[in-house]
């Protein structure tokens, strides 16, 4: 096994994105085979992102289709119309739980990541892949620096960043602002 979480995490995925596939000869629905596993993880980022931030572990199927339609109308080529783009975020949906187990259906309409682990990198890579640039996610982070819902994101975030200085110095000031509240 890997010395740490964040390669453990991207081994495990990879087998699930890339070698499970090809192990099993799967071929692709016409919508979700143009996904690269890099827009694949890109798109699971973005749901975790938006389901771990609030709270959620699990949430309905249109929520889900929701965050996939506006993650496919910015892909190149995308089919913009609506009723078009939700039979397509419904396809994606269906081949990221059959295919990948990545996330699985809970109850009739109810779904979540198929482990609380997967939520949790998808969120942390979010935050440093996506998010990193603007400061928002970063900032969203330190915020949470007490939560301990937050505590696995931040060690996977912390050892994914390229620029760990910047989290650091955030994280520093979120530490001053809290104890210039106290005093």
């Amino acid at each position: 096994f890997p010395a740490n979480r964040k390669e453990l995490y991207e081994e495990g995925i990879n087998a699930l994105l890339r070698k499970w596939d090809s192990s099993r000869g799967i071929q692709r629905d016409k919508v979700y085979k143009p996904l690269s596993i890099a827009k694949k993880e890109d798109l699971l980022s973005q749901i975790a992102w938006k389901t771990f931030a609030p709270g959620d572990y699990f949430f309905k199927a249109e929520r889900a289709k929701r965050y996939i339609s506006e993650y496919i109308r910015n892909l190149p080529g995308a089919n913009l119309d609506d009723e078009a783009l939700q039979g397509d975020s419904g396809v994606v949906l269906s081949n990221i739980v059959a295919q990948h187990g990545l996330l699985t259906i809970r109850a009739k309409n109810i779904y979540s990541f198929s482990h609380l682990t997967f939520q949790e990198y998808f969120t942390a890579r979010e935050i440093i892949l996506v998010r990193q640039s603007s400061n928002e996610g970063l900032q969203e982070l330190v915020e949470h620096i007490f939560d301990k819902r937050w505590r696995e994101v931040f060690l996977l975030a912390v050892s994914m960043s390229p620029n760990a200085e910047k989290l650091v110095l955030l994280l520093k000031n979120e530490i001053d602002k809290l104890i210039s509240k106290e005093n």
